[in-house]
């Protein structure tokens, strides 16, 4: 193998920027079957709509650690407050995510589970849920953690740690994904340390991670400084990487480029040609937890998180603001495939419950680290479902 190296492209992740993560589906839920009946101009309208979005939340999310982002749970969260919502506290929602999205499905890699739990449901308007009906009710939070754990196989075990017992409303969105390679990678006795380059703040630093090797005829695309790849699953799905040539590069460089133009480039990616490839890719575990208040307070929606504002009169008959809307992230990546979970959680109280109604300020941090990561289903429609961005790997938290 090593004299054909100069014949093939190289891809090595230890100089990486891997940008986003996309998950995509196309088929029926559990709860209650939708429709699927979109255009193509329809379906391509809506994943523009969906890469701006992913886009803008990187931005807000981006801390300088290794991320993991579920874009549909949080739209679908927010579509779900909005339909409970009127004036400004709607409207600040719509100008960030319109009424109509891609549809959450279920196939044999991919799984949806919308959940909602009323304290006193004789308060909930009917409408309201009638209008969430692949939303199912659920008697208590504990039942709501309790299908998490199960829907996501243990991979988020506890996700409403952080929800208050006394919470009046919860909703939540439990997304798994589990698929393996078309072409898995080379034998585990292949899987060795390698040297990666990590962005530790405004440095580099060079450590060891496990790697996984292989070569394959996959999707390249280089356009200037970044070059990109689309990496097969079975069930239609592509885990998309994007990078920059110069590992001291930032991944926002990359992730602006992945989403520019409504996810123009990635587009462009799963229409060309297979190239052979050899490529080189570390072992991924990686685990993102996020309170969204300040990046969706950044973006515009602002009055549902204030107590003094929020008008969720369409949602019930109390006075009720969201106190919590936060979500929890997991990825993994082996020589045989990946899995990934994601639950999106809101939270919501009596406005009288809340003695200082106004939410956090944002955080934002000047980052620099080492890449980002997508999957990418490329049959019927495209879907953003995960993203994240890749710092270190854990080189940085070790010792000098």
């Amino acid at each position: 193998m090593k004299t054909t190296y100069k014949k093939h492209r190289i891809i090595y992740l230890a100089t990486l920027t891997l940008l986003g993560t996309y998950l995509s589906a196309c088929a029926s839920t559990t709860q209650s079957a939708p429709v699927i009946n979109l255009t193509p101009t329809e379906s391509a309208k809506l994943f523009v709509e969906q890469s701006t979005r992913m886009g803008a939340l990187l931005d807000q999310l981006r801390n300088g650690n290794d991320i993991a982002l579920s874009e549909t749970g949080i739209s679908k969260l927010l579509s779900a407050v909005a339909k409970g919502a009127d004036g400004d506290s709607q409207s600040q929602i719509r100008q960030f995510i319109k009424e109509k999205q891609l549809p959450l499905v279920n196939d044999k890699v991919y799984r949806n589970v919308n959940v909602m739990y009323f304290k006193n449901i004789n308060h909930i308007h009917k409408a309201y849920i009638k209008a969430l009906p692949d939303f199912v009710i659920e008697s208590s939070i504990s039942d709501i953690n309790q299908k998490a754990a199960r829907v996501t196989k243990g991979m988020i075990p506890n996700a409403m740690k952080n929800v208050s017992p006394t919470s009046d409303v919860v909703l939540s969105n439990i997304m798994s994904f589990n698929a393996k390679w078309v072409t898995p990678f080379f034998n585990k006795k292949y899987t060795k340390d390698k040297d990666f380059t990590a962005q530790c703040g405004k440095k580099t630093q060079v450590g060891k991670v496990v790697t996984m090797h292989t070569q394959l005829d996959i999707s390249f695309v280089k356009d200037g400084r970044i070059r990109a790849i689309a990496l097969p699953f079975k069930e239609g799905y592509r885990l998309v990487i994007a990078m920059s040539d110069n590992k001291r590069t930032s991944p926002a460089k990359a992730s602006q480029w992945l989403y520019a133009e409504g996810g123009k480039h990635i587009k462009q990616l799963l229409a060309t040609h297979s190239s052979d490839v050899i490529l080189s890719l570390p072992k991924l575990d990686l685990s993102s937890e996020h309170n969204l208040i300040p990046a969706l307070y950044k973006l515009g929606i602002i009055d549902i998180f204030d107590a003094r504002k929020a008008n969720l009169s369409k949602l019930s008959t109390d006075p009720l603001f969201v106190n919590l809307f936060e979500q929890q992230v997991k990825f993994q990546a082996d020589e045989k495939g990946a899995k990934a979970a994601a639950v999106t959680t809101v939270g919501m109280q009596l406005t009288s419950a809340m003695s200082d109604p106004n939410p956090p300020k944002p955080i934002i941090f000047d980052v620099n680290h080492a890449f980002a990561y997508a999957i990418v289903k490329d049959q019927d429609y495209q879907q953003i479902i995960l993203a994240g961005e890749v710092n270190s790997l854990g080189i940085c938290n070790s010792s000098q």
